[in-house]
């Protein structure tokens, strides 16, 4: 490798580090607002709880005990069930998922190109080792199938 392939290579990497603590700070900047809508949704799932069915919710609603936006989510919700406040995602969750895998792919090509920037022996001696751990677990799957 020349000297010039090795500083761009330790300027990627670099650039790479910034990106990397930048989406961290970006990830941590999601947590609040995203604990914020999981209370908002276990609220939910414990007043979808508190009615047995549209009818309790309606009278619920006449009382004035829920809005009509209320009493309409929750009719919803009962009728597709609590699973699907379980399963339901933010856009905030969402954005956070995704950049949690920019993170992984950042990550990833930190170690490559820290890999790349070492001597061809020490990148030798890693894949040699990497592949007698890859072949000690074959084995050992191999054995533990013949078992079975």
């Amino acid at each position: 490798m020349t000297e010039k392939e090795r500083s761009s290579i330790k300027v990627e990497l670099k650039s790479r580090k910034i990106v990397e603590k930048k989406l961290e700070t970006a990830i941590r900047a999601l947590e609040k607002p995203i604990a914020r809508i999981k209370a908002e949704r276990e609220k939910r799932k414990e007043e979808l709880s508190e009615y047995r069915d549209e009818r309790d919710l309606l009278d619920a609603y006449g009382w004035g005990i829920i809005t009509e936006e209320e009493y309409d989510d929750l009719r919803d919700r009962m009728a597709a069930g609590k699973d699907l406040i379980d399963n339901e995602k933010s856009e905030y969750e969402i954005a956070q998922e995704m950049m949690r895998s920019w993170l992984r792919d950042i990550r990833s090509d930190i170690e490559s190109l820290k890999f790349d920037l070492l001597p061809a022996e020490k990148q030798v001696e890693i894949l040699e080792n990497n592949y007698r751990i890859a072949k000690q677990r074959i084995e050992r799957q191999k054995a533990r199938a013949q078992s079975k």
